[in-house]
């Protein structure tokens, strides 16, 4: 049976070996990240038109805080060796991919996505009572 200095020393050792794995990723998962964060906030610029600056930047800071938000808590946890290095670098963008690609096709076909009067008629016509003929 290993003794307990030696399962320190595995624990320590792997914990430097996930330190490296995590800086060879972060490399490459910073570059898509900011692909990714283009292919947010370019279509949130195109889709949001009466909100002028604001109201897409302010939307775009929202995701760019829970990408953050997503990768500090995975690298730490691929640090500590309770998730995979590669898992734990990646988790982000995995999450936040999907996202990129919905906006990306809202945007290319013009969809009406965040437009206030198409969700205030949409509303006002499932609300609205029909009036009984007698």
């Amino acid at each position: 049976f290993p003794s307990e200095r030696s399962q320190i020393e595995m624990k320590a050792k792997q914990k430097n070996i996930n330190n490296h794995w995590i800086a060879l990723y972060d490399k490459f998962v910073i570059a898509f990240a900011c692909i990714l964060m283009f292919f947010i906030g370019a279509p949130l610029g195109a889709i949001i038109r009466k909100g002028g600056l604001g109201l897409p930047v302010v939307i775009a800071v929202f995701f760019f805080l829970i990408y953050h938000i997503i990768s500090t808590v995975a690298e730490k946890s691929a640090k500590e060796g309770t998730l995979d290095p590669v898992l734990g670098m990646w988790m982000a963008v995995i999450v936040l991919t999907p996202l990129g690609v919905f906006l990306t096709y809202k945007a290319t076909v013009d969809s009406a996505l965040f437009d206030v009067d198409y969700y205030k008629q949409l509303f006002t016509g499932l609300f609205k009572r029909k009036k009984l003929k007698v």
